[in-house]
């Protein structure tokens, strides 16, 4: 009786330590999207998009938003993407918010794969 207190206890305290380290992280997931222009836009061709959502306890501040590509060690990173409703770039993101990044349709055409979209790996923050 008392060794299966004492195993309850321990596995309890494990998991609140567990618990309290990834509330002490920041945890931000990334999303790849395509986004299509609506209405009358100079440059109506399809943008590739980022929502950015953070899924921690802690603000995170984003200032650097990308890919790697399929088969080589090079990333396409996005310095200053375009932003809807009038955000700064950096971004802080606060706990449980999200934004989404758009690219310029050009941003990304000296891309050592762009002629094959297929070959984009991940994406990174």
């Amino acid at each position: 009786m008392t060794l299966g207190i004492a195993v309850a206890g321990l596995l309890l305290g494990i998991r609140s330590a567990w618990r309290d380290h990834k509330r002490d992280k920041v945890q931000l997931r990334v999303i790849p999207k395509v986004a299509f222009p609506v209405g009358p836009m100079a440059d109506p061709r399809p943008r590739l998009a980022f929502e950015i959502i953070n899924d921690g306890f802690l603000p995170a501040r984003v200032s650097e938003v990308g890919l790697l590509y399929h088969g080589t060690r090079q990333r396409g990173a996005l310095l200053v993407p375009i932003l809807a409703g009038g955000d700064s770039w950096p971004l802080r993101l606060e706990p449980h918010s999200s934004v989404t990044v758009y690219t310029d349709p050009s941003s990304l055409a000296d891309a050592p794969n762009a002629s094959d979209p297929l070959r984009l790996r991940c994406d990174r923050i």
